[in-house]
């Protein structure tokens, strides 16, 4: 009984160590910046948001056999998934373009969309995502915090053009950018 005790003990050490690692103790703090500036190349995915990852998979495979280094991805949403139903969900892939030399490459390639994400206010929320279960947790922290923070800024719920994600090599950029 004392060894099935110690096991149990152990394995939840082990179960929260791993959670706190990926971020379950993380707070999700909303910021006021200066964001955009981007042009990006991508592709779109209707549907639910959560099944964009095969469409961002393709997109990175057919960056990464163009032969652009150290692409830059994002996922932009365009729909309310409150006011929208999930089939109907539009969205987009995309890598944000740096240099006239990966621009060249990405034009190249079929059914692409160029989307430019003009710079203005913004609403950011940076989480730490070093792998897919941390970033999952992010998702799961940062929308909630900005559904708190639109309840007592309802002006600026009111004129928000695009809600974007950056994703950067081991953090993501929960983007909400507003008029």
């Amino acid at each position: 009984m004392k060894k099935i005790l110690i096991i149990v003990i152990v394995l939840l050490v082990a179960i929260l160590g791993f959670l706190s690692y990926e971020g379950i103790w993380a707070t999700a703090n909303i910021e006021k910046a200066e964001e955009g500036g981007y042009v990006m190349m991508g592709l779109e995915h209707r549907g639910a948001y959560y099944k964009i990852g095969d469409t961002m998979k393709k997109l990175q495979d057919e960056v990464k056999a163009a032969g652009i280094e150290n692409p830059k991805f994002a996922g932009i949403y365009y729909d309310n998934p409150d006011e929208v139903v999930e089939d109907s969900l539009r969205s987009f892939a995309a890598v944000i373009i740096s240099n006239t030399a990966d621009s060249a490459k990405l034009m190249a390639m079929k059914n692409y969309k160029v989307v430019e994400v003009e710079k203005g206010n913004a609403l950011i929320c940076d989480m730490r995502t070093p792998d897919m279960i941390s970033t999952i947790i992010a998702v799961y922290k940062a929308y909630p915090a900005f559904s708190e923070y639109f309840k007592s800024h309802p002006e600026e719920a009111k004129t928000i053009k695009y809600t974007y994600e950056l994703y950067k090599e081991g953090s993501t950029r929960f983007v909400f950018q507003y008029q």
